[in-house]
């Protein structure tokens, strides 16, 4: 039994130092690449571990939406078309699939999640962790925790929701704190 684990030790480290080994059609330093591109725009994969495994669907535009944002200070985009829209906006964190999708020039703004902070375009100092949390929001400094918060919210500022659905029907309201499962969900316009 110790032979074998010794032997998938040693076999892990092969694949990692081959993993990490420069690729030519990269701009990125040994041993920092995210996505390999294999075929380029054509494939893309994604290291995980010892092993990797290709990604479905759209992956080149995971890769296309990754370099693009490496031109951005202080912006970071993983899944498929995070950040494409992107313009001007700085400081921005993008995790999922479609978050940040719409962001021009907005800044300061973390959508994680499938997604998450889809609509928003110039809004600045938002973050969305979940399925479709704060999805039409347009304007800043809203906090969204949990699948489907403040989902409505356009032009509402200064709300914090906390739970599935919570504010999930908030469109202007401004300075509200919902806390719990659907907490403020009839809430559309109230401050």
């Amino acid at each position: 039994m110790r032979s074998s684990a010794l032997r998938f030790h040693q076999k892990c480290k092969q694949l990692s130092r081959r993993q990490t080994e420069a690729i030519p059609t990269s701009t990125q330093q040994k041993g920092t690449m995210l996505f390999l591109a294999l075929q380029p725009a054509l494939e893309t994969r994604r290291l995980v571990g010892p092993h990797s495994f290709p990604l479905q669907g759209a992956a080149s535009t995971l890769l296309l939406a990754r370099e693009r944002s490496l031109s951005i200070p202080q912006t970071t985009a993983t899944g498929t078309v995070a950040l494409l829209s992107n313009t001007t906006g700085v400081a921005s964190t993008a995790n999922g699939a479609f978050a940040l999708f719409n962001n021009t020039s907005g800044a300061g703004n973390t959508g994680s999640g499938y997604q998450a902070l889809f609509s928003n375009q110039t809004g600045a100092n938002n973050a969305a962790y979940g399925y479709t949390a704060l999805y039409n929001n347009t304007d800043s400094f809203n906090s969204a925790f949990g699948s489907q918060t403040l989902v409505f919210n356009t032009a509402g500022q200064n709300n914090t929701a906390v739970g599935y659905q919570a504010l999930v029907l908030n469109t202007t309201g401004s300075a509200n704190t919902a806390t719990g499962v659907q907490a403020l969900f009839h809430n559309p316009t109230g401050l």
